[in-house]
């Protein structure tokens, strides 16, 4: 699994080259690894639990 912390550069000559091999590179992890990726991004995102959404946000517009 490749280490959150550690960045690595790419270059590709296109931006459908560079979705193809994204899209690559998650498929080969287990369903665990990609969990633990996004648990990293969520906490990246929201680093203190006071501000972390709760639930999904529900919105009601009455017309």
């Amino acid at each position: 699994m490749p280490d959150p912390k550690k960045f690595t550069f790419e270059v590709f000559d296109s931006f459908e080259e560079a979705e193809t091999n994204e899209r690559q590179q998650w498929m080969s992890m287990t369903p665990e690894e990609r969990m633990i990726l996004l648990e990293t991004l969520r906490q990246q995102s929201y680093p203190d639990e006071q501000s972390s959404p709760q639930g999904l946000q529900r919105i009601l517009s009455v017309v």
